[in-house]
C-alpha cells in the first residue's frame, strides 16, 4: 500500500469503512462539537475487526511518518482504542 496515491488509500478506507457497517453518510449529524455534518464513522462497529481497524490506523499515521511523532493522544471514550493502533503504526 505505500505505492498508493493519497486518493487510492482514502478510497480503500471508505470501502473498508462501509464494508463493516461504520460508515454512515447522507444523513444529518450533529457532531459533539454542535457543528452539523452529514457522514460519521461509527467506530463501535470498526473496532471489533481489528485488521480492519489497524489498516484505518496505518492510513492515520503514515502521512505523519517522518514528522518524528512521539505521542498520540485521543478521547478516553470512543478514541482510545483509534489512537492506540495509530500509535503502534
Amino acid at each position: 500500500m505505500s505505492d498508493a496515491t493519497p486518493l487510492e488509500v482514502a478510497s480503500s478506507v471508505l470501502e473498508l469503512l462501509e464494508q463493516v457497517g461504520a460508515l454512515i453518510s447522507n444523513s444529518h449529524i450533529v457532531y459533539t462539537s454542535g457543528k452539523h455534518g452529514s457522514s460519521y464513522v461509527n467506530k463501535d462497529a470498526l473496532y471489533p475487526h481489528a485488521q480492519i481497524t489497524s489498516h484505518v490506523a496505518h492510513s492515520m499515521a503514515t502521512p505523519f511518518g517522518a514528522a518524528g511523532v512521539e505521542v498520540v493522544a485521543g478521547p478516553t471514550i470512543g478514541g482510545v482504542i483509534l489512537a492506540q493502533w495509530v500509535a503502534y503504526h
